[in-house]
């Protein structure tokens, strides 16, 4: 060895000592049979099945394998046996002492047993209730009392889930990750998100996992879940079609767009916590083990729906540790979402997968919460993050938690000029208000000191602004605007429903293009539904998009005419009243019922509005001849049930315009 360089001297010497090591393992750790196991791997006739098993399953410590899509949790102890990497999947090479520390677990009690194990999605783990009833009933709480939809004891195949790839226009990639691509996509006329796997031809077992992963997320109904339309099953074309949310996660939304307040922040937070919820209800209960802020989806109103039932990142401790866990565990992550809310930042940055991991189990290692960080959020994150599990509140409890604040926060005013722009973005240097109403005006400055203040008059307001939104009373405006002087350079939004916009532009007496007639509704103070506005201005449009949807219309006399439109939101809870009655008479439970009604129209509505069809075609493609939607739609057309609800609206467009509407077309 003299002479040699010491750098080849050292690799050579480590060579050695790696061999011999490797040698030693596979002496003390011989290949055994499932016969030999504590538990057997079985088919779906239930006839047992030969399999190779690493000591270590990949999903055991879930750090070891996050770009595996299809790794299967395995909560038995199990003998050693020497790392086997499974077909389909790259075999990936990891630190000695992450494998160390998964060794010294493998004895322990590793939980409850799990539904369906050998078959059940390998990213829904829903726990029998049978084994861990008295344990389970002490920490939810109230969560128990209330009845559990139940999953049924396996899930058989159902055809109408599939879709043929052929039927579906894949469009640009909006999305990476382990598991594949996301591809925007267009099927049968509505914009769909497509999730196309990685690894495409399966083995028998993995191929199973992923039918039953779709069977049960197709049972999935609820507003803050990502709803699944169906999926391809057949190579090379698998795939997950779900629905279509342009804002992307919310990972990027807190990246990409302007500050979200404090009240946004905490809409987010319910948002999950009623989803999560929704998914713990069910018996027994169907864990997410993913839930972090790429997988919380945001439609078009800031709302969240939960998808991507994957392996987990920000992980509670005893799932890093392979111990008994429970539904808790999804609660921890669910506290690191609440961090990642308020400080838009990565949790654990700086540190890869593994150091997070260990860090997590072995030093008591918490994302640090910030000294600004609202009450509320600091309260959750500490009770969601206690190591022991039987600490963490259920979401049950969360939700509870979240009500009893907001209940505190109810009388406090939401002003659309101010509160419901600047939480989706709009960010004004400062805010004016006029002291007309003084309630209101007082509420908003202690909401927000320092960023709005109450005008001493309204010239001053308008001295001090650069837009100027105008909501008097008709004949309050019609008096005092004459009064005001408007600098040429000033833009006006009127929220004055009955001014006519000639009228409004000889008020002001500003160039038209600064001046818009608009029409919000109340939903508009909740970030969503349609804004009517006039004339078509793109500034306006920017900016009432951030609280809704802005419809330019070209012609004033179309104002009229949409807002007579407006006359029918009672009549659609009604339908969506009749129709929960009917469920709930017919067997179903009241909050299944609910949940499903509101997630069924508002699919509806957003495949309505996203779609170039008409919806007398949109209509007619629903009808199959032959079933269930012709049937319906024929007996109500034949009774005229169409026509009594357009003869109402008849009746508002006479109201509002004193004349006649134009008679109707002949139906063919």
């Amino acid at each position: 060895m003299l002479g040699m360089d010491p750098v080849l001297t050292g690799s050579l010497c480590f060579l050695v000592l790696a061999i011999v090591m490797y040698v030693k393992f596979i002496r003390e750790h011989p290949m055994v049979d499932d016969d030999d196991m504590h538990h057997h791997h079985v088919d779906r006739h239930g006839r047992p099945k030969a399999r190779k098993s690493s000591p270590i399953e990949p999903d055991s410590v879930p750090f070891l394998h996050p770009s595996s899509p299809v790794s299967v949790m395995q909560p038995q102890p199990q003998k050693k046996q020497p790392l086997s990497p499974r077909q389909g999947i790259p075999p990936q090479h990891h630190g000695l002492a992450v494998l160390q520390k998964a060794q010294q677990h493998q004895y322990k009690n590793l939980g409850p047993s799990y539904y369906n194990q050998q078959k059940q999605p390998m990213r829904r783990r829903a726990h029998s209730a049978a084994n861990n009833n008295n344990n389970n009933n002490a920490s939810r709480g109230n969560m128990t009392a209330r009845k559990k939809d139940k999953l049924p004891p396996r899930c058989h195949k159902n055809n109408s889930l599939h879709i043929d790839y052929n039927e579906l226009k894949v469009g640009e990639m909006i999305g990476q990750g382990a598991f594949g691509t996301v591809h925007k996509a267009t099927w049968r006329g509505t914009t769909v998100a497509v999730k196309i796997l990685v690894c495409q031809y399966l083995t028998a077992d993995i191929l199973e996992e992923f039918e039953t992963e779709v069977q049960i997320m197709s049972i999935l109904r609820h507003p803050n879940i990502c709803l699944l339309m169906g999926a391809c099953l057949e190579p090379p074309s698998r795939c997950l079609v779900i629905e279509y949310l342009p804002r992307g996660s919310l990972w990027n939304v807190l990246r990409q767009e302007h500050h979200f307040d404090y009240s946004k922040q905490t809409i987010f937070a319910r948002d999950t916590a009623l989803g999560m919820n929704y998914l713990h209800s069910f018996q027994p209960p169907i864990l997410h083990r993913d839930l972090k802020s790429p997988n919380l989806l945001v439609d078009t109103s800031y709302s969240i729906k939960i998808s991507d039932f994957g392996l987990a990142r920000w992980m509670a401790p005893e799932v890093l540790a392979a111990e008994k866990y429970t539904e808790k565990a999804d609660v921890f992550s669910f506290g690191v979402v609440c961090w990642e809310i308020i400080t838009r930042a990565c949790p654990y940055d700086g540190l890869c997968q593994i150091q997070a991991a260990l860090g997590v189990l072995n030093n008591n290692l918490r994302p640090t919460i910030p000294e600004d960080c609202p009450p509320l959020f600091k309260r959750l994150m500490t009770m969601c993050w206690a190591t022991s599990p039987e600490k963490r509140p259920t979401f049950e409890q969360i939700l509870e938690f979240l009500h009893s604040h907001n209940h505190e926060q109810q009388h406090q005013t939401h002003d659309l000029s101010d509160d419901s722009l600047r939480e989706n973005g709009w960010q004004p240097k400062h805010v004016f208000v006029s002291q007309r109403t003084k309630a209101k005006a007082d509420a908003l400055v202690a909401k927000f000191p320092g960023r709005v203040s109450i005008g001493a008059s309204n010239q001053e307001i308008i001295d001090k602004s650069d837009v100027i939104f105008i909501g008097l009373l008709p004949n309050v405006a019609k008096e005092e605007l004459p009064k005001l002087t408007f600098a040429p350079t000033k833009r006006i939004i009127s929220m004055m429903a009955t001014i006519p916009y000639d009228e409004l532009v000889s008020l002001v007496r500003l160039p038209r293009e600064n001046v818009i007639r608009t029409v919000p509704l109340t939903s508009s103070s909740k970030r969503s539904g349609p804004i009517l506005a006039f004339p078509v201005n793109e500034f306006a449009r920017d900016l009432l998009a951030q609280i809704g949807t802005p419809v330019m219309v070209a012609n004033e006399s179309e104002i009229t005419t949409l807002t007579g439109m407006t006359a029918l939101i009672s009549f659609f809870y009604a339908t969506c009243a009749s129709t929960q009655k009917w469920c709930v008479n017919n067997g179903v439970d009241e909050q299944s019922s609910r949940s499903f009604v509101a997630s069924f129209f508002k699919s509806l509505a957003e495949a309505g509005f996203e779609s170039n069809e008409t919806f007398d075609e949109m209509a007619d493609e629903g009808a199959t001849p032959g079933g269930l939607n012709e049937q319906v739609h024929r007996g109500l057309q034949a009774s005229g049930a169409y026509e009594l609800v357009i003869d109402q609206v008849d009746d508002i467009y006479k109201r509002l315009t004193g004349k006649d509407p134009a008679p109707r077309p002949t139906r063919q």
